[in-house]
């Protein structure tokens, strides 16, 4: 883990694959103050423009494209938690996620997660089908246990500690 400090803003960054674990500081993006079309939540709107303005740093190419909000959480102190997916053309890649945080005025003072950089570059259209892929997860299951397989799903798994890569998810 690498840490720079400058000013009232912290950053912790993964020396795996240099993306900022951390990004923390009194306000980092202040409250969206455009106009809100419906149904926009002005938290979200305030979310991606910290997203977009911190893409250099983030190392994701296009945030409105990778990153889907999925959940906003408000808890007993006012402090609204936006949490979003990473995605590459589509596919989710697993189990990259981050955490953008709103203090109470609604500005942004942190975000953390785990993603990587844009997976610029990785197939996306798989060798085996899902079928073919289940089959062979079948093969390598003890042959005295009966197992049910959820499932699969295409994903771009990214692991923090190599490069992402195209794969069948299922459990």
């Amino acid at each position: 883990q690498l840490r720079l400090k400058a000013g009232n803003v912290e950053i912790r960054f993964r020396k795996e694959n240099g993306t900022p674990l951390l990004i923390k500081g009194a306000v980092l993006e202040p409250p969206f103050a455009g106009v809100l079309n419906a149904p926009a939540d002005r938290d979200e709107l305030t979310a991606r423009s910290f997203l977009r303005d911190k893409r250099a740093l983030l190392l994701i190419d296009d945030p409105d494209n990778e990153l889907a909000w999925k959940l906003k959480q408000t808890d007993t102190f006012g402090r609204r938690h936006l949490r979003f997916a990473q995605l590459y053309q589509g596919l989710p890649v697993w189990p990259c996620e981050l955490s953008v945080h709103l203090d109470p005025a609604g500005n942004v003072d942190l975000m953390d997660g785990a993603f990587v950089p844009t997976p610029a570059g990785v197939a996306t259209k798989p060798v085996l089908t899902a079928e073919e892929a289940k089959q062979q997860a079948q093969r390598e299951l003890p042959k005295s246990q009966d197992q049910a397989i959820t499932p699969p799903e295409l994903v771009i798994y990214g692991p923090l500690e190599g490069p992402p890569r195209l794969g069948w998810k299922f459990d």
